[in-house]
C-alpha cells in the first residue's frame, strides 16, 4: 500500500487488492489470452493487453467528429511520465480517412482506419510547425506514426509507443465550459453576485 495519502475510495480498493494477494491465491489460465487469479471467494481477471484493448475499439462513425485535445502524455519508464495540457484552444476534426489539427499553423493527415482500431498509411500533407508546444509536437509525433484508437474516459485515445493524446468530443467540452463561464448579460439592474 503506497504511504502517502489517498482518498478514501482508493485506500479502501487498496486494502481489498492487498487483503486477497496476502490470501495466496491461485493461478490458472483461461485460454491463451486471460489469466484467472482466485482465492475461493474472489477472483481477479487479467487479459492480455492486445486483448483488453480490442474491449475499447471505436467504430468508424464514432471516430468521426470534432474532437478537443485535452493531455499529452509521455511514458518513459526511467523517468516516470511527463504529461501537459493543450496551450491553445485547438481542434481536431476527423472525417472518413482524414484528420485535421488547428494548431501548429494547421496540419492536415489522410489515414485509413484498421478492423483493429487503429491509423495506418498516414500521410501528412504540408508540414506542422508546433515550435516548442510539447503538448501539440506530440500529437503530430503521434499521428506521423501509425496510432492506436481507443476509447479514454470521455473520448478517445491516440497511442503509439510511449506517448499519448487524449481527446474529448468538442460538444462536451463546450457544454462543460457554459456552465463553469458565468454569463455576461444581465437583466436591468441584476448584478452579478
Amino acid at each position: 500500500m503506497t504511504l502517502m495519502g489517498c482518498p478514501a475510495e482508493q485506500a479502501a480498493r487498496d486494502r481489498r487488492f492487498f487483503r486477497f494477494f496476502a490470501s495466496k491465491p491461485k493461478v490458472r489460465w483461461a485460454g491463451l489470452q486471460r489469466l484467472v487469479i482466485y482465492n475461493g471467494s474472489t477472483q481477479l481477471l487479467l487479459e492480455r493487453p492486445e486483448l483488453r484493448r480490442l474491449s475499447f475499439l471505436i467504430p468508424p462513425a464514432e471516430l468521426a467528429g470534432r474532437w478537443v485535445p485535452q493531455m499529452a502524455i509521455g511514458l518513459n519508464p526511467a523517468t516516470g511520465s511527463t504529461g501537459e495540457s493543450f496551450r491553445d484552444p485547438a481542434l481536431v476534426v476527423i472525417t472518413p480517412g482524414s484528420l485535421s489539427y488547428s494548431g501548429c499553423g494547421g496540419a492536415r493527415f489522410s489515414f485509413r482506419y484498421t478492423r483493429v482500431g487503429g491509423f495506418t498509411d498516414v500521410t501528412e500533407h504540408g508540414k506542422a510547425d508546433c515550435g516548442s508546444d510539447f503538448a501539440s509536437a506530440t500529437l503530430i509525433r503521434i499521428l506521423r506514426s501509425n496510432p492506436r484508437v481507443e476509447r479514454d474516459a470521455g473520448g478517445l485515445a491516440l497511442t503509439v509507443g510511449e506517448y499519448a493524446i487524449s481527446l474529448e468530443p468538442e460538444a462536451e467540452v463546450r457544454r462543460r465550459e457554459a456552465q463553469v463561464t458565468p454569463s455576461a448579460e444581465f437583466s436591468q439592474g441584476e448584478r452579478p453576485s
